[in-house]
């Protein structure tokens, strides 16, 4: 069962990558006066702390609290910051002394953004907004709006968020703050990369990444570098993730960044993870994990642990051949995802707890203990419906669903799966209703199958037998026939014999009657056997038609087509497929291994790994889809050295800027 690494999105896991750093490091909040540098002398802090408990409640306390606030917080010391934010507050507002109010709200607000707590982060930012703008503090406002609007963005509520973002880029340019500006492009890449438009985020990470380069701001170059690297990643073109991966890290290497150069370190590994370079991926995630263990950075301890556990899973997961090797690897990987697991309940992590959960349990599948992978699997579902996490509640039904017919609960894993879709559908309520009826009736197809295998040796045992009894009465027939030709000619050869030959007719006559009723009988039954056989071939040949690309999808995206569409049976492997996404309208003609039935088996597979290809992988060129259905047919049904597959065009219309692309199997389009 490998339901893994490989189920779990590349796009979701990088993206996971980035919102950490972000989050972490504080660059994406926006609200600091001025950029300090990453690690401070520990003489510096106690020196400042020292000179804070010597003054009195005054305007100097407050700005002094609030700078050792903010510099304490670049520090990731977030509950220190926090406090101290709060005594500024506290003598602010006791004072009247509304710009230090602000300040503080501003400071109090990346705590909380920082800390995950984004209602409170809202909170104090539209507090700091409104009094900068009664103040005409539009740099205020700016870094107040740009909190507001990441906070919005890690709530999901998208719409809110670039409506802040642009307005606090809005004003960033026409204030000329260059900093402010290219801060807010970083977050707008930040979102469009989470919607998985990858065009619009490099787009805004690239002209974030020029401004910062013309203020020589090198943090802010190692940044976007970092976020450029994982669009690249995200879109497959690892030889640029890597590139802008290596810049971001000699820029960190320089500055001696170790908390960046951990990250940095981290995303090397997954870049090369992706490639399947799995050692050198180990040895890029051992390196970060000792650096976060140098600085004590417990949440990346605990994200290095997991991306190990994942390596050693995935490294399992591709030994076709040697179970003992398998299952060391497997061994390792759930040693490190027990300690992310024990790192995530120690912070209070309970989102991240339920992921851990379930990728333990996941393990413990693989190693076929389905008792301790039901056990924990029940453990995810249950934290990730308290805290609402909708992708663990998914992926925690997901895997119950396998186990329960693993073990034979089809039953359970039918209640399981419908709980899964559910879900899944919850989570990809943008795709439209065609591919979703694809997906529940494959699995409808699918567990048809798995439902009625155990009545299929009843039922090929009964064909025998009624194949035996058939030709045994055809025997009876032919017996009988040939008696009836030798009584007449000895009716012919002898008139003294008639009548006696004349009763022997008539007994043979009766038997012959006799018989051909049996036959009629089971001609009947031949017959409505023939009759459910072709109604279950029509009715796939219904499931077939419903796959196919709709006239409304087609008349969406071309102006004039025909289709002439003759298979030689009812269904066949011969079929014709389209989607649309991100402005790409895709139309493939395609002809699968095989005719009848089992061809038509190969048109819904490669229909539903094209589908796959295109709307889960984010895999946007003709000639990866392909590649992807080639792959995906040969773990599935080709493992073994069969030639199963399929010819066919795939071709790719894109609206903006209008262009044609395509892919060729064996075949070529007609332009």
């Amino acid at each position: 069962m490998n339901l893994s690494e490989k189920q779990i999105s590349f796009f979701t896991s990088v993206s996971i990558s980035v919102v950490i750093f972000l989050t972490l490091s504080g660059s994406t909040c926006y609200c600091q006066n001025q950029l300090v540098d990453s690690v401070l002398q520990k003489t510096e802090t106690d020196s400042m702390y020292k000179a804070l408990s010597s003054l009195r409640d005054d305007t100097v306390k407050v700005n002094r609290l609030n700078t050792f606030s903010e510099k304490i917080r670049m520090l990731n010391q977030y509950d220190s910051a926090n406090s101290f934010g709060l005594r500024a507050l506290a003598i602010a507002t006791k004072l009247r002394y509304n710009k230090g109010i602000a300040e503080a709200c501003r400071n109090l607000g990346v705590v909380s953004s920082l800390r995950g707590d984004y209602p409170k982060a809202q909170e104090y930012s539209f507090k700091a907004l409104a009094i900068n703008r009664e103040a005409g503090n539009k740099r205020g406002e700016v870094r107040n709006m740009g909190t507001i609007g990441y906070a919005y963005f890690q709530q999901g509520q998208l719409d809110k968020a670039l409506d802040f973002e642009f307005k606090a880029l809005e004003m960033a340019r026409e204030i000329k703050d260059s900093d402010a500006e290219a801060n807010m492009l970083s977050t707008l890449g930040d979102i469009y990369f989470n919607q998985g438009d990858y065009s619009k985020s490099l787009n805004f990470d690239f002209e974030a990444l020029a401004i910062k380069k013309g203020l020589g701001d090198q943090r802010g170059i190692s940044r976007n570098y970092y976020l450029i690297s994982n669009i690249y990643q995200s879109q497959g073109n690892f030889d640029k993730a890597l590139e802008y991966c290596n810049q971001a890290l000699a820029i960190n290497n320089k500055l001696g960044n170790k908390f960046t150069i951990a990250i940095n370190l981290n995303s090397m590994g997954e870049i090369y993870r992706a490639e399947k370079k799995y050692n050198e991926a180990l040895t890029y995630f051992n390196n970060s994990l000792a650096l976060n263990k140098e600085i004590g950075a417990q949440k990346w301890l605990a994200v290095n642990l997991g991306n190990i556990g994942n390596t050693y899973s995935l490294m399992g997961d591709d030994i076709k051949n040697n179970n003992k090797a398998k299952d060391t690897l497997y061994s390792n990987a759930l040693a490190y995802y027990t300690r992310a697991l024990t790192l995530m309940e120690g912070m209070g992590s309970n989102i991240n707890v339920a992921d851990d959960m379930y990728r333990i349990a996941n393990i413990y599948a693989k190693k076929k203990n389905y008792g301790k992978a039901r056990a924990l699997a029940d453990s995810s579902l249950l934290l990730a419906l308290q805290t609402g996490q909708k992708e663990a509640i998914r992926n925690a039904y997901r895997l119950k669903s396998t186990l329960d017919s693993a073990t034979g609960l089809y039953k359970a894993g039918w209640d399981d799966y419908k709980q899964y879709i559910i879900y899944r559908d919850s989570l990809m309520k943008e795709l439209n209703e065609k591919k979703t009826l694809q997906a529940e009736m494959n699995y409808q197809f699918e567990q048809k199958q798995a439902l009625e295998k155990a009545e299929q040796e009843k039922k090929d045992l009964q064909s025998e037998q009624d194949r035996k009894k058939q030709a045994m009465i055809l025997d009876f027939f032919v017996a009988g026939f040939l008696m009836v030709l030798a009584l007449a000619f000895f009716i012919f050869r002898g008139y003294r014999h008639k009548q006696q030959a004349n009763v022997i007719i008539t007994k043979q006559k009766a038997e012959v009657e006799k018989q051909r009723d049996v036959v009629e009988q089971q001609k009947g039954a031949i017959e409505e056997k023939q009759k459910e056989i072709l109604d279950s071939i029509h009715y796939a040949q219904r499931i077939q038609n419903a796959l196919l690309a709709s006239d409304s999808l087609l008349k969406a995206n071309l102006k004039e087509y025909f289709i002439f569409f003759k298979p030689k049976d009812i269904v066949s492997g011969d079929f014709y497929w389209a989607t649309e996404k991100d402005n790409k309208f895709y139309l493939a003609v395609c002809d699968s291994t095989g005719h009848g039935v089992p061809g038509a088996f190969m048109s819904l597979l490669n229909m539903s790994f094209m589908n796959e290809a295109v709307n889960e992988k984010n895999i946007h060129s003709p000639h990866q889809i392909f590649n992807h259905t080639r792959k995906r047919l040969i773990e599935h049904i080709s493992q073994n050295g069969g030639q199963d597959g399929m010819d066919g065009i795939l071709m790719e219309l894109s609206t903006g800027p209008l262009s044609l692309r395509y892919s060729a199997a064996i075949n070529l389009p007609l332009l």
